[in-house]
């Protein structure tokens, strides 16, 4: 339990960093800016043509890297990061053309705009499920009242907190999944809803030559089978079990790929 907890603090903690700091491109860059940063380095404090065609040449080559992102329910356009190596080769030209500053004013304009673009696809977003998280506090009150015992229900109080911060996904992964989907997710409660919507109660209808009902001389046998409702029922009882139960491997997991891999 003392290691599950000082797990869980590291990777909270870890987190909570990531999530609020500051990414290097969330610049205002203007002729100002770049004038200052010239004369700080030596530089005159308007950029040369050939240096404005550098710039232009590597906002060209950032600009081939990007990728259209077709927006299905508005119609629009955005160029957007989908990968982490895209980010990185991206953000190299960037770099480099930050550091020649040139203080054209149309240049600096198509700047600006991918920088934006680099700094919000490092943004993070919540991509987890609040389904799953209700899921683990009902575990969590149902072992902590057959177990008694108070390190459990923080172990797992902790694990919960560990997956709303480790679900904090950079933007460009969850446009990646949007844009390589070929359906809309339902997510953790929609999918258990479907399960329980698509059960069927079966009604079967049996004709016999004898008079079952001596009263009304009926000889109709009428059977409602129940058994999907019941065992659809009984999976969604399960699926919120194993998932509150093992909360903490969830939660391990999304911080592998949302803080390590991404």
């Amino acid at each position: 339990i003392i290691g599950a907890m000082i797990l869980i603090i590291a990777m909270a903690g870890y987190s909570l960093f990531i999530i609020n700091k500051k990414n290097e491109f969330d610049q205002v860059y203007t002729t100002e800016y770049f004038s200052a940063t010239r004369r700080s380095n030596g530089k005159s404090p308007q950029s040369s043509s050939e240096e404005d065609t550098q710039v232009t040449g590597l906002l060209d080559k950032l600009q081939h890297e990007l990728t259209t992102f077709q927006n299905h329910t508005s119609g629009a356009s955005y160029l957007v990061v989908l990968k982490k190596k895209q980010h990185k080769k991206c953000a190299g030209y960037l770099r480099q053309a930050i550091e020649i500053a040139s203080t054209n004013p149309e240049i600096l304009h198509d700047l600006q705009q991918y920088a934006h673009i680099l700094a919000n696809s490092q943004k993070r977003l919540f991509d987890g499920s609040y389904s799953v998280m209700i899921a683990a506090g009902i575990a969590t009150l149902l072992v902590g009242y057959l177990m008694s015992d108070l390190l459990i229900v923080i172990l797992f109080a902790g694990a919960i907190a560990v997956y709303y911060l480790a679900s904090f996904a950079p933007q460009y992964l969850i446009l990646n999944k949007v844009a390589n989907s070929s359906h809309t997710s339902t997510g953790f409660l929609g999918t258990l809803a479907n399960i329980v919507g698509n059960a069927k109660v079966i009604t079967y209808i049996f004709d016999t030559q004898d008079t079952i009902d001596t009263i009304t001389g009926d000889n109709i046998y009428r059977y409602d089978d129940y058994s999907q409702v019941q065992a659809s029922v009984f999976i969604v009882i399960l699926a919120y079990l194993v998932a509150g139960i093992g909360i903490m491997y969830i939660a391990c997991w999304r911080f592998f790929r949302n803080f390590i891999m991404h």
